[in-house]
């Protein structure tokens, strides 16, 4: 009865477009499953990651990345070697995603320079030492 309705309302193509999903809709799913799955274990890549690139600055760099300004934590960045390779060595897994996206991208070292900036770096070190 409810399917009589549903195909009344959606017209030709959308019944077309019904009877397509009803007959593939395990795959279908399976798919959107395993693109969320990718997401979740990218963020929190992401997350791992950044954790693991602030704790080696502030073993490297503590008494200059001192202080609660980022714009001044900022500057000092874009004079210290960050230790990219050894933050990227963090998990195994090989896609990132910044909170708040939803494309996984690979992770490298040249896709966190245009993810994480100084700036944010910056921020997070700064809600770090709070």
């Amino acid at each position: 009865m409810v399917d009589v309705i549903v195909r009344s309302f959606i017209g030709e193509w959308g019944q077309r477009i019904l009877d397509f999903y009803q007959t593939n809709s395990l795959w279908i799913n399976g798919l959107v499953l395993l693109y969320f799955l990718i997401i979740i274990f990218a963020r929190r890549n992401y997350r791992l990651i950044i954790i693991s690139l602030v704790e080696d600055l502030k073993d490297k760099y503590d008494s200059q990345l001192k202080g609660d300004n980022p714009h001044q934590i900022s500057k000092k960045l874009n004079r210290l070697e960050i230790p990219w390779e050894k933050a990227l060595t963090t998990s195994s897994f090989p896609f990132v995603t910044p909170p708040g996206r939803f494309r996984p991208y690979l992770k490298n070292e040249k896709t966190f320079h245009k993810l994480l900036s100084n700036d944010l770096l910056a921020e997070v070190i700064v809600e770090s030492n709070k």
